[in-house]
């Protein structure tokens, strides 16, 4: 059902985020959070760049973290658990601006204002 769909979601993303996470939060700026995550991606074979827009950082994934299951056909859910992960990572929200899913060159991940 959706609810338990949901919350393993949920749980994997934060299980991966945690991963992700190099920097502690509290001790860093959000460009710098959102550069160790794309290193991390990186190191793990998802090409993924940082890039400012206006005063905010916008974290660029050009490859998707996930591909043997975007295969299985459950895309938008991996998009939705993608920016859970991430928001995980970084310690704020990010949300989903663009998606390859839509046509676009890659997945755009912004933060959301706190």
């Amino acid at each position: 059902d959706a609810e338990l769909r949901d919350h393993l979601i949920g749980r994997i993303a934060h299980r991966l985020g945690r991963s992700l996470r190099v920097v502690d939060p509290a001790e860093a700026d959000l460009d710098r959070r959102m550069t160790a995550a794309a290193e991390e991606l990186v190191k793990r074979r998802v090409a993924a760049a940082v890039h400012s827009e206006g005063e905010l950082p916008v974290l660029e994934v050009h490859t998707c973290p996930f591909p043997e299951l975007v295969m299985a056909g459950q895309q938008r859910e991996l998009c939705e658990m993608e920016e859970a992960m991430l928001s995980e990572a970084v310690g704020q929200s990010v949300h989903l601006h663009q998606c390859r899913l839509d046509g676009h060159e890659h997945c755009q991940f912004r933060p959301v204002d706190s």
